[in-house]
């Protein structure tokens, strides 16, 4: 398992042991996947930027992620290979709104990315639904993993 995390912003710091902690949790739940992946963590610009490049939306997002290829099927494990792109700015706003800390906003979207490259689509209101539960498991189990000291 590869995860490799570039931090591309000066706006917060990166939490790059508990990014790393939370893909490898989602990997271990959803089972028999090999990851390959980077994370880079951006500022609005940059983001905006690859937004419009590959999805041809103008304006900054919270998360984008690329699946590099197909799935590869195995008789053993399937392997993820991909990128995902996290905006530090989004985040911290989006954090305020919320009244969360910005570090909790960032983990979320890394998480929302994995789900992505593992699978998981939020195009229609029951696939957001259960993206989002899948989220807030995920990250209820981690910080429950946390605590127990695991």
């Amino acid at each position: 398992m590869t995860i490799e995390i570039v931090n591309q912003q000066k706006a917060m710091k990166v939490p790059e042991a508990k990014i790393r902690a939370l893909l490898r949790h989602v990997m271990a739940e959803e089972l028999g996947y090999e990851v390959n992946i980077s994370v880079a963590v951006v500022t609005d610009a940059r983001i905006a930027e690859l937004n419009e490049a590959f999805l041809n939306h103008v304006g900054a997002t919270d998360v984008l992620a690329f699946p590099f290829g197909e799935k590869e099927a195995s008789t053993e494990s399937e392997a993820v290979f991909g990128e995902i792109v996290i905006s530090a700015e989004r985040a911290m706003e989006e954090a305020q709104r919320r009244n969360v800390s910005p570090e909790i906003e960032l983990l979320l979207y890394a998480v929302h990315g994995m789900l992505h490259l593992v699978g998981y689509d939020d195009a229609s209101i029951t696939q957001r639904r259960e993206m989002r539960q899948r989220e807030a498991e995920v990250l209820r189990s981690l910080s429950t993993k946390n605590k127990d000291g695991s």
